[in-house]
């Protein structure tokens, strides 16, 4: 993904985490849904396991960036940091481990 994405991302990600800005969630989820849909659908080989898996990832998403969670920190260096946050929100959800996720005991 280019740095010029990963800044808007950031910024949409603020925005949502700020002041729960409706049309920076909605511009996210415009923005991942392909990207979610598609992994969802060589993982899942099912449309509509795909979309239903998608559409969880981007509503656990949004409403831990509303809470000011964690994902917040992956955004607080906006242009240096991946956003490939979502992918890995995903692959947690098909119940393998997000790579690079922390393990218990491992801090």
């Amino acid at each position: 993904m280019a740095p010029e994405d990963e800044q808007i991302d950031g910024k949409l990600a603020l925005r949502i985490a700020g002041s729960r800005d409706v049309e920076a969630e909605a511009e996210l989820c415009r923005r991942f849904w392909p990207r979610l849909r598609a992994f969802g659908l060589r993982r899942l080989k099912r449309e509509q396991d795909a979309v239903d898996l998608a559409q969880q990832v981007l509503v656990i998403t949004i409403e831990a960036l509303r809470s000011g969670l964690e994902l917040l920190r992956e955004f607080s260096g906006i242009g240096g940091a991946s956003n490939n946050w979502a992918l890995r929100g995903t692959r947690t959800a098909t119940g393998r481990p997000a790579p690079g996720a922390c393990r218990r005991g491992s801090r």
